[in-house]
């Protein structure tokens, strides 16, 4: 016993302060937000040479472009010559490129149904919604 306290009084006291610490963590559990899913048709779906020539994607691909980040491996993304990005060909695998989407850039259809690699929140008055 030092200064009147007890060891079991000691030993009460920090289990209890240790008891209400973990109920105070298990009360405080942040939202989980959910991932959503993407089929496995949609993770498999390619691009044909024929939509990389004419630079004409569908709604469904350039929306799967969006989520994953990445191009299939037949479409990298290329540099302009006056700045941003454009989809080309990948065949035979000799174009300089890369498959990822560039950071800050999402890619989007214009109002003449051509797919264009933009600014992420870029609008204008050729840029469908």
């Amino acid at each position: 016993m030092v200064l009147g306290i007890s060891e079991f009084d000691v030993e009460d006291t920090l289990d209890s302060m240790l008891n209400d610490m973990d109920s105070q963590k298990t009360q405080e559990k942040p939202p989980v937000q959910e991932v959503p899913k993407i089929n496995d048709d949609e993770k498999k779906q390619k691009i044909t040479k024929w939509q990389l020539l004419s630079n004409r994607l569908n709604d469904t691909q350039i929306k799967l472009i969006n989520e994953k980040g990445e191009l299939p491996p037949n479409a990298k993304f290329v540099p302009k010559l006056f700045g941003g990005y454009k989809i080309v060909n990948n065949w035979f695998n000799i174009r300089t490129g890369t498959c990822i989407l560039p950071f800050g850039y999402e890619v989007k259809q214009n109002i003449f149904g051509y797919t264009v690699v933009v600014p992420i929140g870029a609008s204008g008055l050729f840029i469908k919604k």
